[in-house]
């Protein structure tokens, strides 16, 4: 068998993460002020998201049989978030080469239809409680992270996560999370310079 890996498509509401009611008529350079309160918070959502195995809210869990480490699904799947702009809503301005998800919803059904192109090699699952239930070495969380700043008004961040299934909880290296998709994809293109330098 080859590595096997899960990934997931998790909606996130920023508004609620900051424990705030609303952040309404705010501009950008407000939200960047709760940013580390922001990423604080995040990050202990992320690390039990991960730690226990549940859900919490995924909206796909797309298993992939064979090459689910990070030069292989990993970079697969930092390229196909690259340049990926999340929106509230089509608009007319945009051009038909501009790269978008309609919401995470959106983003969802794009990963599935980029990635299943034929008859076996990637499946939808079913949730389990239970990290490794499926055989699993890696799980990639993709957070999409919304601030509704208005009711016209929403602005998406995507984030990711890696969890090394087999890695003991005590290594620093077992949770990855990468607050954005270009760093993800450095990671990714490290590890397979790092694969090629072994042969």
């Amino acid at each position: 068998m080859g590595t096997r890996s899960l990934t997931r498509v998790i909606p996130v509401d920023g508004n609620e993460v900051l424990d705030i009611d609303s952040l309404k008529n705010a501009k950008e350079k407000d939200i960047s002020k709760h940013a580390e309160k922001f990423y604080i918070a995040l990050a202990k959502y992320v690390k039990s998201h991960t730690m226990d195995g549940s859900p919490k809210g995924s909206l796909i869990n797309l298993y992939r049989q064979y090459d689910g480490h990070m030069y292989g699904h990993g970079l697969d799947l930092a390229d196909f978030l690259k340049d990926l702009k999340v929106v509230n809503g089509i608009s007319s301005k945009l051009k038909a080469t501009d790269k978008i998800a309609n919401g995470a919803e959106c983003l969802s059904a794009q990963l599935v239809s980029h990635f299943k192109k034929e008859a076996g090699g990637f499946y939808l699952m079913k949730f389990k409680d239970e990290v490794g239930a499926y055989a699993e070495e890696y799980i990639y969380n993709i957070y999409v992270v919304s601030f509704t700043l208005s009711a016209t008004n929403t602005k998406f961040l995507i984030h990711v996560s890696v969890n090394d299934v087999y890695k003991d909880e005590r290594d620093p290296n077992k949770y990855t999370f990468y607050s954005d998709v270009s760093h993800f994809l450095d990671d990714a293109k490290g590890g397979l310079k790092k694969m090629s330098s072994t042969f």
